[in-house]
């Protein structure tokens, strides 16, 4: 379903300045020059002056590329998220420590961190147990030992960015979530878990012990704590600072033009990933955003969408990313995307793309980079969120 949103939001979408002067310290740190990066892209070094200030996420990622060229640090995006502060994250990071359990952190952090922090990501939040362990990952260990909670990361960009600045942006980003929700409860680290999509790096040895256990070819990039940490209370909590960043994250929001309809398809999308037992219901999705059904279908009407769509949207990106799975079975992914049979999911899959799950996974074992999504003349399946 094409976009009917691109002339409501925000038209550039943009990270926080002060991002973009902790990418430049670190490149001066290994030995580049931060200063020369900055002007290459032609920008304005009194941005860098304004606390205010957002960088486009285009010139951004631009800059993040040429970092990785001129410092030769295929772990940049590792050495991000580690030397991340609180303070970095600004008003976001107050809120998160401000509350009362780290289950609340999480969830301001979802609420506010996507469209204020992570430009071109949608976080989600989604509730797994012992079952879902999927294969190649290690059972019994860390986070996935039992019932745990994902923060999982899916791309809002079409097009995407190349594959490299993808797997890099994720690095930082899952990172940085590691070394803030350890300052919002110091210890938690060490019962963490780290997922990403792409092989083991070789260099990633390097880095590995100041990181949590990492598990690699996952269907999804996700930070994983168990979910008896949810309940944990916060050694910083304070109920009038919560208020107060919660009201400082919704100004925020109004300021970068996202209006209440909008803002309400970014949560309903955000709410829309797959656990082990498929997605929310439209009224789950309604309790969740305190709204009733009717109030719900209205707003996402005066977008353009409707809960259906959405759902058809987030089945067809958790269908590609699950079935890269090596050893994962059609049926499970069937159950997985709430299908009732696994002949219903292979004519949706078949409806979506042109041919059955097992034609994409035999395009994917013969592809050489990349998954592929058949033969050529498939239809071509954009499964990428509509809000930057």
């Amino acid at each position: 379903m094409p976009s009917p949103l691109h002339h409501r939001a925000p038209p550039h979408p943009a990270v926080p300045v002060g991002y973009a002067c902790q990418l430049l310290d670190l490149v001066d740190a290994l030995g580049g020059s931060g200063a020369a990066l900055w002007a290459e892209l032609g920008l304005d070094a009194r941005l860098l002056q304004d606390p205010q200030a957002r960088v486009p996420l285009a010139d951004y990622t631009a800059l993040n590329a040429r970092a990785l060229a001129q410092c030769g640090e295929p772990g940049l995006g590792y050495l991000l998220g580690l030397r991340a502060s609180p303070a970095s994250h600004g008003t976001l990071a107050f809120g998160m420590l401000s509350q009362a359990t780290l289950g609340d952190a999480l969830m301001f952090g979802v609420r506010f961190g996507g469209p204020l922090r992570t430009a071109g990501w949608l976080l989600h939040q989604v509730e797994m147990t012992q079952g879902a362990v999927l294969p190649g990952s290690a059972q019994g260990h860390g986070a996935c030992a039992g019932a745990f909670t994902q923060l999982r990361l899916s791309e809002s960009l079409s097009p995407p960015r190349p594959a490299a600045l993808r797997e890099h942006a994720a690095r930082h980003l899952l990172t940085g979530m590691v070394t803030l929700l350890d300052h919002v409860l110091p210890g938690s680290k060490a019962e963490m878990q780290l997922h990403f999509e792409g092989p083991e790096p070789p260099w990633h040895t390097r880095h590995a012990d100041r990181l949590p256990p990492c598990q690699f070819m996952q269907p999804f990039a996700a930070l994983c704590l168990p979910q008896r940490l949810m309940r944990q209370p916060l050694p910083q909590a304070n109920v009038a600072a919560a208020r107060w960043a919660e009201q400082a994250c919704v100004d925020e929001l109004a300021r970068l033009g996202e209006t209440p309809e909008l803002r309400v398809l970014r949560q309903t999308q955000a709410l829309l990933a797959a656990s082990d037992t498929g997605y929310l219901s439209a009224s789950e999705v309604a309790m969740r955003l305190g709204m009733s059904v009717r109030t719900l279908s209205r707003m996402l009407q005066h977008s353009g969408w409707n809960f259906q769509a959405l759902l058809k949207q987030a089945r067809q990106r958790d269908a590609l990313a699950l079935l890269q799975v090596p050893g994962l079975r059609v049926s499970a992914v069937a159950t997985r995307l709430g299908y009732r049979s696994t002949s219903a999911f292979c004519s949706a899959f078949q409806g979506w793309t042109g041919s059955g799950p097992d034609a994409l996974r035999r395009g994917a074992q013969r592809a050489e980079e990349g998954p592929s999504c058949g033969p050529a003349n498939q239809r071509h399946l954009d499964t990428r969120g509509v809000i930057a």
